[in-house]
């Protein structure tokens, strides 16, 4: 079994709000989740994120590892947490953000996961 693919689909508009938007604007503090579809695969995105130096850490969620929605800051809290966090995005060329958008990288074990519950027995 595997998950159904993900699409997130952009679309460009003249009167869009600036890319750091979410930064400076509480209105604009949306977020999206994706789910691995497997253990390797989120382990591996996790070290792809952290050497890129994009995991990052929500306030709101942070201190407490045994919140379900906890941050984490290293593969242990996030492989715990079953989730990690990134928010700047850039080109592979760029160290300039393209896109502030706050993602939440889940495994397919997430509790919240909706896609493959039967899996989690």
């Amino acid at each position: 079994d595997t998950l159904p693919p993900q699409y997130l689909d952009f679309e460009e508009q003249e009167d869009a709000p600036p890319a750091d938007a979410f930064d400076h604007d509480e209105v604009v503090k949306y977020h999206v989740c994706l789910y691995m579809k497997s253990d390797a695969d989120f382990q591996n995105s996790y070290q792809q994120a952290e050497r890129a130096g994009l995991v990052w850490v929500n306030d709101r969620f942070e201190g407490d590892p045994a919140n379900p929605l906890a941050s984490a800051r290293t593969w242990e809290e996030a492989e715990a947490a079953q989730q990690y966090r990134v928010k700047d995005l850039r080109g592979l060329d760029s160290e300039r953000p393209g896109l502030v958008l706050e993602h939440e990288i889940r495994s397919w074990r997430h509790f919240r996961c909706p896609l493959l519950p039967a899996q989690k027995l």
